[in-house]
């Protein structure tokens, strides 16, 4: 890619190399935060709703319900961060 012969590189195309096979941190870094961020705020949801339901008054607590409506794209969108953590993490080898 920079040069056709490698013993003949000079150091600015081996630094260049060098410096293009280094990954981009921050996609990995707010990826998998959002995917670990989503999965905390299910369990959240989920065992406030199954202490609520446990004591039989789900009914009762609204803000509970819309939670739990709100939190219906979450899974997609930790499965997605995740699959995205999974394939960029891997370049530029693969």
């Amino acid at each position: 890619r920079y040069t056709d012969t490698v013993t003949d590189a000079t150091e600015q195309q081996i630094q260049q190399a060098a410096d293009d096979s280094i990954p981009t941190v921050w996609p990995l870094f707010w990826s998998f935060r959002i995917m670990v961020g989503c999965g905390f705020i299910m369990l959240f949801v989920f065992g406030a709703a199954f202490l609520q339901t446990y004591r039989k008054n789900i009914t009762q607590k609204p803000w509970l319900l819309k939670a739990a409506l709100w939190s219906i794209p979450l899974p997609w969108v930790a499965i997605e961060a995740g699959w995205f953590v999974a394939e960029y993490g891997r370049q530029p080898w693969a």
